[in-house]
């Protein structure tokens, strides 16, 4: 795959995460990306998903980017 490719795919979910964020504070029958992380956050299994999921994000996003 391309990079152009692979970055507005990036780009579309940024904006469709960003459409949804909207929606549950215009609506209140969503819940907010904060109180979703707040509800993982409770359990320790969901501390540890969240912790491998930034670590994840950090390794493509930071590290990755300055190899190549």
């Amino acid at each position: 795959m391309s990079r152009e490719l692979i970055v507005a795919g990036y780009v579309v979910l940024a904006l469709a995460a960003a459409g949804l964020e909207l929606a549950a504070r215009l609506t209140g029958k969503l819940p907010t990306l904060g109180e979703a992380v707040a509800t993982v956050n409770r359990s320790l299994t969901g501390r540890w998903l969240l912790l491998a999921a930034w670590i994840w994000a950090g390794w493509h996003f930071f590290v990755r980017a300055n190899w190549g």
